[in-house]
């Protein structure tokens, strides 16, 4: 259930908001109402929120420094006289919407922010786990094999074992470059992994012994498996 702090000064609105998404999205639960800076400032201190809809001329006056820890998790719920500079002023916020919009809209952008956030928190533990092996962030390899991966988990029921033919061509065209391109830089990115790694290391992770290095697709399936676990668990 996704926690959803609100912070509108408008009754009419902000009840608008709560009974018709409380109505047709199960996923969301509203947690806190704030109707001013001191009551929002309350309520980030009591509770834990995954997303806020904060009127605009409110978050206008929030510190920056007490919206950091929501980075891209606000919806600036604006009147219609704002304008798009006055969200692109707070770099925290995701989206917005304005008052004129309908509740489906607002809906739709929750939604949006949850794939978001998942496709974030998804990336940071295959980023782990590439740490942990010892694979370096800087190489290009490494952002072609964490999309690499990070694709792979999105698919279902992916039994055929052909990266170059089904899932490079992906990851090239998110980075504008070539499946050879990329194949080239994750062997690269890999080999130099392995050379770093501890072999007794790697081996325990693979469940594997080898003596030549192992090769890219048995590291990416091992990794996605692990990834697996560990969002299912």
């Amino acid at each position: 259930m996704v926690k959803i702090l609100i912070v509108e000064k408008d009754v009419k609105f902000r009840q608008k908001i709560i009974n018709e998404l409380s109505r047709t999205n199960e996923n969301i639960k509203f947690c806190g109402i704030a109707t001013n800076l001191s009551e929002f400032y309350d309520s980030i201190k009591e509770y834990s929120f995954d997303i806020l809809l904060i009127n605009l001329e409110i978050l206008k006056n929030i510190e920056l420094v007490y919206l950091e820890k929501f980075n891209k998790s606000i919806i600036a719920l604006c009147s219609k006289n704002s304008t798009i500079n006055d969200v692109l002023d707070i770099p925290m916020v995701y989206d917005f919407v304005t008052k004129s919009n309908n509740i489906d809209i607002l809906n739709k952008k929750i939604n949006e922010l949850l794939k978001y956030k998942d496709s974030n928190e998804i990336k940071n533990l295959i980023s782990k786990e590439l740490n942990y092996l010892g694979y370096n962030p800087s190489h290009k390899g490494y952002q072609y094999l964490l999309e690499t991966i990070y694709i792979l988990n999105n698919l279902d029921n992916y039994f055929d074992d052909n990266l170059s033919k089904d899932i490079y061509p992906m990851v090239a065209k998110k980075f504008k470059t070539t499946p050879l391109n990329v194949k080239y830089n994750i062997r690269n990115a890999t080999e130099a992994m392995c050379y770093c790694c501890k072999q007794s290391k790697l081996q325990q992770y693979l469940g594997i012994d080898f003596e030549e290095i192992p090769k890219v697709k048995t590291i990416i399936l091992v990794i996605g498996n692990n990834i697996h676990k560990k969002i299912h668990k």
